[in-house]
């Protein structure tokens, strides 16, 4: 049902029930679906830094590096060699994409959660370690919480096809604030072990959708889809960025607290938004 209210609400197609094009590519309605299948990889690639950092403590950071940069390369390789189908060439450009407020939507749901996984990226491993848990435990944690929230990203795609962007949006976005509250809060490792595990698994909700709807108006622009996941990539990096850099300086500056409350403080606003009234063209 469109936000205005303007046509009768009716209910939404069973995926399953969606046949898929001959060629392969996705059905409108399967789209998150579709990217919840990537993005689960994503998701638990964008927590899981600290795993990697316990890994090069244990061992050498210069072979686990160098692994990884061969893995890149590798999957580089991968992306050459994979041939491209067939399909009808699209002619918009990125400047009507901006125009669709699925777009600029989608982009900023997208920094929104990186720039939490920047800030939490950066404090709780330090937090970890000034409660005793070594380089292993914090690997752990960090293991766990990307785990969990790879499971869950194809339940939220197909959560967010069958009822609308919005319901794992407004999750999402409500896992992001409860996180930023409760991360400054434990005195134990445990409990802030705990706490990373849920708030990952909350705060991932919002990265389905978010692409979705980046996909959504794309495709009502006519702007390829290549260009779309490009513009994914570039909001979450800036996300990233601003996140742990930013995050880190703050918190130097005024507190760990300060920082999660900065993010909270964005989330809460999005949040309010997204109930009182959701832009045109999210529902």
């Amino acid at each position: 049902m469109s936000n205005s209210g303007q046509l009768p609400r009716r209910p939404a197609p069973d995926v399953a029930d969606i046949p898929a094009p001959s060629d392969g590519t996705p059905t409108p309605a399967a789209t998150a679906q579709v990217i919840a299948q990537d993005g689960s990889v994503i998701a638990a690639g964008a927590i899981g830094g600290p795993v990697l950092g316990a890994l090069a403590h244990a061992s050498s950071p210069r072979l686990v590096f160098g692994v990884v940069g061969v893995v890149a390369l590798g999957l580089a390789a991968a992306v050459v060699l994979t041939p491209s189908r067939k399909h009808t060439p699209q002619n918009g450009t990125l400047r009507q994409a901006l125009r669709q407020p699925a777009v600029r939507v989608g982009a900023w749901l997208t920094v929104l959660p990186a720039m939490y996984f920047g800030v939490a990226g950066v404090l709780v491993p330090l937090r970890l370690d000034e409660l005793g848990l070594g380089a292993t435990g914090v690997a752990v944690v960090f293991l766990c919480a990307a785990a969990v929230e790879a499971a869950g990203s194809p339940l939220v795609g197909r959560l967010s096809d069958r009822f609308g962007r919005l319901l794992p949006l407004r999750a999402g976005l409500g896992g992001v604030l409860g996180g930023c509250l409760l991360l400054p809060l434990p005195g134990r490792a445990v409990l802030l072990g705990v706490v990373v595990v849920f708030a990952a698994a909350m705060s991932g909700m919002l990265m389905t959708p978010a692409s979705a709807l980046l996909s959504d108006g794309a495709e009502a622009s006519g702007l390829p889809q290549g260009l779309a996941f490009g513009l994914f990539n570039l909001a979450w990096a800036a996300g990233q960025g601003i996140g742990s850099a930013g995050g880190s300086r703050f918190a130097e500056s005024v507190g760990d607290t300060a920082s999660y409350l900065a993010v909270a403080v964005l989330s809460a606003a999005t949040l309010a938004v997204l109930i009182v009234r959701a832009p045109t063209g999210v529902r």
